[in-house]
């Protein structure tokens, strides 16, 4: 089977998952217990959360959303929710469904009440020792931060995404996989309100599995998309191709590196926004001490940005510390740096390019009370800064997040 051939079925694995989703997640739940009850894992979940934030619409002070220049721009709001999770192990083959809704409760924006869910289904197959995947099936339903999108009215997102995962072990040393999806997205604005994306994606890895910590490999994709409902704002169309490198190197069960480094290329009909350079992702983890761990994030990603119907070029820098004081409590303390390149999305002047320059800084405690009851206090900061009129913003946030949690004995 070479690239191709791994390619082509992944592909036609996504095209059928997306033609029976809706009865692929219903029947899911169902199927996993109807096989052998006995291997059936069950987790329970309900959660309650309460944030405030001083700044919930991303607002720069003095300067008007659609006309109205906000005096108190904070709120807060209470949270409840449950998740549902089943899966189960039959053989080599391992059914998973899980089910997450949440409803969203503001004080002073009532107009903002909204309700999330996510559902997620789907197969980890095996077939041999030699061929294994994975077919999946995610629908998402939420609002989309207000860093994302300038309005006072909520933006409601639903995603739906098709994966299929095909791969093969050539022999104890090479690996080959394939990866395609097939992505639909629903995201109405005021400016907007029949804005909607397509994409679909089709990526192969070669890999080196060799005898060491170090394995390697080469990575090819080819994505397409297209926008629709954009009032002819931006670029309805693009393609992208990419090439690169992939790594992972663990050392003596201390440090462990996962890398990918390549180049990618956007194009569109009318050239609008033809973006293209070095991308990629590290990831280095580090056990410093028994309590004590560091997690260094770097990345550089070329996405649709779907609320502008455009793309971006997105440049992140993360570090988070971990802390395990006790057996029971966990302290992370992360921080963010992230630079936006957004082409033709600027308003200053309007079709100019647009950046912008964001800092998160984090602290959560993770209590884990008893088996079944786990706290998580937290606090946030959130700068930005932008050559976009009107993009500036600090805000201040912090909460807590409960969770009763049930698991069904092994």
């Amino acid at each position: 089977m070479n690239v191709k051939q791994m390619l082509t079925a992944a592909a036609l694995c996504s095209a059928a998952l997306r033609k029976n989703n809706v009865v692929f997640i219903a029947l899911l739940p169902l199927l996993a217990p109807a096989v052998v009850i006995a291997q059936v894992n069950i987790n329970a979940s309900a959660t309650g959360r309460y944030e405030e934030s001083t700044n919930l619409f991303a607002a720069e002070g003095g300067y008007p959303i659609a006309g109205v220049i906000l005096t108190h721009p904070g709120d807060s709001y209470y949270a409840y929710g449950g998740q549902f999770a089943v899966s189960d192990l039959v053989s080599q083959q391992k059914l998973f469904a899980d089910v997450t809704a949440t409803q969203y409760r503001y004080d002073t924006y009532d107009d903002l009440n909204h309700d999330d869910y996510k559902l997620d289904g789907g197969l980890n197959w095996k077939l041999g020792l030699a061929l294994d995947g994975t077919l999946e099936v995610t629908r998402t339903h939420l609002m989309v931060p207000f860093v994302d999108v300038i309005q006072l009215v909520p933006a409601l997102q639903t995603e739906q995404r098709e994966t299929a995962v095909v791969g093969w072990l050539i022999n104890p040393e090479w690996r080959i996989e394939g990866t395609g999806y097939y992505r639909s997205v629903d995201e109405p604005l005021v400016v907007a309100p029949d804005l909607h994306l397509t994409e679909r994606s089709g990526l192969a890895t070669l890999t080196y599995l060799g005898e060491g910590a170090l394995t390697s490999g080469l990575s090819a994709g080819y994505l397409t998309g297209d926008f629709t409902g954009t009032n002819g704002t931006f670029n309805p169309a693009y393609e992208q191709t990419s090439f690169g490198l992939v790594a992972n190197y663990a050392a003596s069960g201390q440090s462990v590196f996962k890398g990918a480094v390549g180049y990618t290329r956007r194009t569109s009909p009318d050239a609008i926004d033809a973006i293209s350079g070095i991308t990629g992702a590290l990831d280095y983890k580090n056990q410093l001490t028994g309590k004590t761990s560091v997690d260094l994030t770097l990345s550089r990603q070329i996405n649709a940005y779907v609320a502008n119907g455009g793309s971006v070029i997105s440049d992140v820098a993360g570090l988070n510390v971990n802390w395990q004081a006790t057996y029971k409590i966990n302290v992370i303390a992360g921080y963010n740096w992230t630079y936006y390149d957004l082409p033709g999305q600027g308003n200053n002047p309007v079709g100019s390019d647009r950046h912008d320059y964001l800092q998160y800084a984090s602290l959560v405690v993770d209590y884990a009370v008893l088996r079944w009851l786990e706290l998580k206090p937290y606090a946030n900061v959130l700068t930005r800064r932008s050559n976009l009129i009107g993009g500036d913003f600090n805000a201040t946030v912090y909460g807590i997040f409960v969770t009763l949690n049930w698991q069904s004995p092994p």
